[in-house]
């Protein structure tokens, strides 16, 4: 039996935020779910991870402002013990024409969609640290490759979570922390709680496997750890 692990999932009261936790608890994590506004939203998927028999805590906190920041991790590791695994979800999509877009629009999505997973995950960090064991899901999108038809402003914050997803995967990887990069089209596919059991974010609650591989580049050797599938979680 596993020990039980714990999961903060932030923007996680609807859609695919809300199948997430629900997969979270499906897959043996108690859950945190992190909310803005949506709070009778994020009550109800507490109640479903509750049914599962897992334990849940809804947490108001705007993880785009610092200051919000700090209470949420602070409370999620008083009631639950620690932080295991993270999975940055919270974000916005709205849509403008090109010609209407303002450094106002930029900053707004940039700060919810790409800043509030910087500053929650290096929150988190420190307490996974100590436990050397910690792991960190960024959703990103088809996107931040493909542009999309919500705008630049959106596809630039979710091919920023592209380079915080490599970063948090090798950084701390010696230390037992690593990050795994999701992507996403709410608009192209359905996502039903009974059905979604995505294997790179359900195996986050379980121990991992790590893999290293040797490169060489001139006389120069060096290692490399890599994160390049879902098994790369599992013991």
């Amino acid at each position: 039996m596993l020990d039980v692990r714990v999961a903060l999932l932030t923007g996680g009261s609807r859609g695919i935020r809300r199948a997430t936790a629900i997969a979270l608890a499906q897959a043996g994590c108690d859950v945190i779910v992190n909310y803005l506004k949506e709070k009778a939203s994020a009550e109800a998927v507490i109640q479903a991870v509750e049914k599962l028999g897992r334990r849940g805590r809804a947490i108001q906190a705007d993880v785009s402002v610092e200051i919000d920041v700090a209470p949420l991790v602070a409370e999620s590791e008083a009631v639950f013990g620690k932080i295991d695994v993270l999975i940055n979800n919270a974000g916005i999509n709205p849509s403008k024409p090109l010609d209407q877009l303002t450094l106002v629009d930029w900053t707004m999505v940039l700060n919810r969609n790409l800043t509030s997973a910087f500053l929650v995950s290096q929150a988190v960090l420190p307490a996974m640290r100590k436990s050397r064991w910690g792991r960190m899901v960024m959703m990103s999108s088809i996107a931040a490759q493909a542009a999309g038809v919500i705008g630049p402003h959106y596809a630039a914050s979710k091919a920023g979570m592209i380079g915080l997803a490599h970063s948090y995967a090798n950084l701390p990887a010696k230390e037992g922390i690593t990050a795994k990069l999701r992507r996403a089209s709410p608009n192209l596919y359905r996502y039903d709680p009974g059905e979604h059991r995505e294997p790179a974010i359900t195996s986050a609650c379980q121990p991992f496997r790590r893999r290293r591989r040797d490169r060489t580049s001139g006389s120069a050797s060096r290692s490399e750890w890599l994160y390049d599938g879902p098994d790369d979680f599992y013991q």
